[in-house]
């Protein structure tokens, strides 16, 4: 794979992985030439309810830990 290789997320969306969202892709455009940018994956209403439950269990994972490594490599002032 190249440095800016976009094959693996081109059209899709991000759950963990790259995957096909359950409402397609469409091109995305540069809105003063009309000239084709990319693709993007669109997220149905099944990955946003799949995406909100990974979230709820990831922050339930995260204030289940102390706080001591909760804070662990965030600057100071954030």
């Amino acid at each position: 794979m190249a440095w800016l290789d976009d094959a693996p997320w081109s059209g899709r969306i991000f759950d963990g992985d790259w995957v096909t969202g359950s409402a397609g892709d469409r091109t995305v455009r540069a809105p003063a030439t009309g000239l084709a940018l990319g693709r993007i994956g669109i997220a149905g209403p099944a990955d946003v309810a799949k995406a909100a439950e990974q979230g709820a269990v990831a922050q339930r994972e995260w204030a289940a830990r102390p706080f001591t490594e909760r804070g662990r490599g965030v600057p100071a002032g954030r």
